[in-house]
């Protein structure tokens, strides 16, 4: 029964996993998008449709923020500061109808009274986001608080973990 169970599940996984916002530049189902702001700061931001996680959302910024880095010719970034970007929408889609009332006849005559009630279906659809606002550096910085990241270690682990091309 779980084999059946199993079975039954991983065209459906596979199905939802395939939908989940790619790793991309941004569009309709969602992606990055970066600002530079100063020399070596930039703004990272990478929204996600209602099929992407949150961990790979914030996976997919941190990314992003290592080609950044290397694009501008930084070897190293910091995170100075980051945001939640998530939403959650609510849809509004159709509804069901529920008819009931009475029928008489006589004769050859029929008469019917009824009423119907309405339910309107509700879907909450929540998109993770993430924005990150990096410092890059050519040398790794001394006397830094926090983490420094190595740009092309970053690449590595996530193209690898998410196993992006």
């Amino acid at each position: 029964m779980k084999a059946l169970l199993l079975i039954l599940a991983l065209p459906a996984i596979a199905l939802l996993s395939s939908c989940a916002t790619p790793y991309q530049s941004v569009g309709s189902t969602g992606g990055f998008q970066s600002q530079r702001i100063s020399t070596n700061q930039f703004v990272v931001d990478f929204a996600g449709n209602g099929f992407t996680s949150k961990k790979k959302t914030n996976d997919f910024a941190l990314l992003r923020a290592a080609e950044i880095t290397k694009e501008y010719q930084f070897n190293y970034f910091t995170i100075e500061g980051d945001r939640d970007l998530s939403s959650t929408e609510t849809h509004y889609s159709g509804s069901t109808s529920h008819t009931t009332g009475y029928l008489n006849s006589y004769g050859g005559y029929g008469s019917y009274s009824g009423y119907t009630t309405t339910t309107p279906q509700v879907t909450h659809i929540y998109k993770p986001g993430s924005q990150l606002r990096i410092k890059c550096y050519v040398k790794k910085p001394t006397g830094h608080v926090g983490r420094i990241y190595t740009a092309d270690q970053v690449i590595a682990e996530m193209k690898a973990k998410h196993k992006i091309e």
